[in-house]
């Protein structure tokens, strides 16, 4: 499944309380492709509908390269009722040839599940899906406040371990200007829960530190 990355990893800097926030004003890396990324999955934060009254829709391509580094590769994100969102994520887990789909379960997960399925089987029944075995679905439970589920992947980004391949402005600027007590930063929320479901709790960069309260998990 190494589908080849394109274009170049960046980072953004700011002030906010999100993954990039703790970069230096200014700074901004880029990294050439880093080969082959073999561990995909997909993010899917739900939200209430399509309509400009509802939240968007968190649909996060992610994956993790032998070495461990963290690179995410889509920001499909907007504004979509559950027949489009189901048949997205679908379209992009076959685009990146995903092996699971990542679904919160105290946001409709038994609902999300039924939605995917139901989209996987209809791309299949117009061979669109190329073959590929549906992908396993992952249910997290979203337990702890948005700062503290970020924190650990916030240490994986300041010391360089996840990288964007390509800009993502809307996502990156959840990342960096979101505060507590802000609107729920769907991107952000679907990005930090795709990257938790490939770290590996063990990496380097995340030091000494154990999170035994389960908000790095590290199952992949």
């Amino acid at each position: 499944m190494g589908r080849n990355q394109q274009k170049h990893a960046a980072r953004r800097a700011g002030r906010g309380k999100g993954p990039g926030s703790n970069r230096q004003p200014g700074a901004r890396r880029r990294t050439e492709r880093p080969g082959t990324c073999p561990q995909r999955n997909r993010r899917r934060r739900p939200a209430g509908g399509a309509g400009d009254t509802h939240d968007e829709t968190g649909l996060i391509g992610a994956g993790r390269t032998a070495s461990g580094d963290l690179y995410v590769l889509e920001d499909r994100s907007k504004n979509m009722g559950a027949d489009t969102w189901g048949h997205e994520a679908c379209r992009l887990a076959v685009e990146l040839k995903a092996d699971a789909f990542v679904v919160e379960a105290n946001f409709g997960g038994d609902m999300a599940k039924q939605i995917i399925r139901q989209a996987w089987n209809e791309l299949q029944n117009t061979g669109k899906t190329g073959g590929m075995l549906a992908p396993r679905i992952i249910e997290v439970t979203a337990k702890k406040g948005k700062q503290l589920r970020a924190e650990p992947i916030a240490q994986l980004y300041s010391q360089g371990l996840v990288h964007h391949v390509g800009e993502f402005p809307r996502l990156e600027g959840q990342m960096v200007t979101w505060l507590p007590g802000m609107d729920s930063p769907d991107r952000m929320d679907a990005a930090v829960h795709a990257l938790t479901e490939l770290a590996d709790p063990a990496q380097d960069g995340l030091g000494a530190q154990h999170y035994t309260d389960q908000r790095l998990r590290g199952r992949r």
